[in-house]
């Protein structure tokens, strides 16, 4: 991306709200700044793989070396942001880089990759994003990708698809959902108000979570 396209302040020309790896910290972002859109050469010259509906829809964002914030205010980023959404938010989404990315990490083609889909839309609404966002967020996560080898050289998208969610009623993922919130709310707080009692609740919530 031409640094150019960037300005730390929005104006007519920079007025798409965008971020970088280094500017997430756990459940809250350190700085926004703006990007040029909407001209001839933004999103023209933007060569990032992904596609519009990516940022539109609810998404969590994490750099590759950093934790992750929730999004729903259509953010976007450049390849330094690891960007996940739920599948049912994708359902009506015709797009040729979806069906590429299920047929390489399933293996599989044809009807194939729409019957996995299909699965994958439908199992997506049996999870609320923020309680993903809670786990990926916690130290079970760290552990994880140790194991995969992954922690502390930078993760790629299918390291995250590897990472167990644990699957449990709605209405008990709204407690970590709840959580999360009360977290960003007080992270957004101009008084910087202390959030690691918080945090520590709440990955004492998912380590719990998976000992059972």
């Amino acid at each position: 991306m031409k640094d150019d396209l960037i300005s730390n302040f929005a104006d007519a020309t920079h007025t798409k709200p965008y971020i970088e790896g280094k500017d997430i910290e756990a459940y809250k972002i350190e700085r926004i700044r703006y990007l040029e859109w909407g001209t001839n050469r933004s999103p023209a010259l933007l060569r990032r793989p992904t596609f519009p509906e990516l940022y539109i829809y609810p998404k969590i964002m994490m750099g590759s070396m950093t934790s992750g914030i929730y999004d729903d205010t259509g953010l976007v980023s450049n390849h330094s942001v690891l960007i996940s959404t739920k599948w049912d938010n994708l359902a009506l989404v015709d797009n040729k880089s979806i069906n590429m990315s299920i047929g390489k990490y399933y293996g599989v083609k044809g009807d194939d990759i729409q019957a996995i889909k299909d699965d994958l839309i439908l199992n997506s609404k049996d999870f609320n994003i923020k309680y993903c966002l809670s786990i990926l967020n916690s130290s079970f996560a760290k552990r994880f990708f140790e194991t995969i080898g992954r922690s502390g050289v930078g993760l790629y998208p299918d390291d995250i698809k590897k990472l167990p969610i644990k699957k449990i009623p709605l209405q008990e993922q709204e407690v970590f959902a709840d959580k999360v919130d009360e977290i960003m709310e007080l992270k957004k707080d101009l008084l910087n108000q202390d959030t690691l009692a918080l945090e520590k609740e709440l990955d004492d919530m998912v380590t719990n979570l998976y000992k059972e």
